[in-house]
């Protein structure tokens, strides 16, 4: 029987060790590891946990994407003509996987 990075009788490596190596060679198997030994509700909570340089309010989210066509100073106008436009598009992104089949 073979043992891999996950195995807990690897030598006399420390445990951090193992996991970093299983992390790395074995990345299924790490998931599953932690899925199993974290409860879901940290696993929800990090995954949501805002990230810095990602925009946080509709404000923010309106800002960045007036700056991607250009627009360096926008005014309330044009953040509200930007939200309006991000949420048609999507909803048609929303339309275009529920005509695969995806939602």
């Amino acid at each position: 029987m073979t043992s891999c990075a996950c195995s807990p009788t690897i030598g006399n490596r420390t445990a951090r060790q193992r996991w970093n190596k299983c992390a790395k060679t074995i990345p299924a198997r790490y998931c599953e590891l932690i899925a199993k030994i974290v409860p879901k509700e940290m696993l929800i909570a990090s995954d949501r946990t805002p990230r810095p340089n990602e925009p946080q309010t509709s404000r923010d989210i309106a800002n960045m994407l007036l700056l991607s066509a250009g627009i360096t100073e926008p005014d309330d106008s044009d953040r509200e003509k930007a939200l309006e436009a991000y949420d048609a598009m999507n909803i048609r992104l929303d339309e275009i996987a529920a005509e695969k089949g995806l939602h």
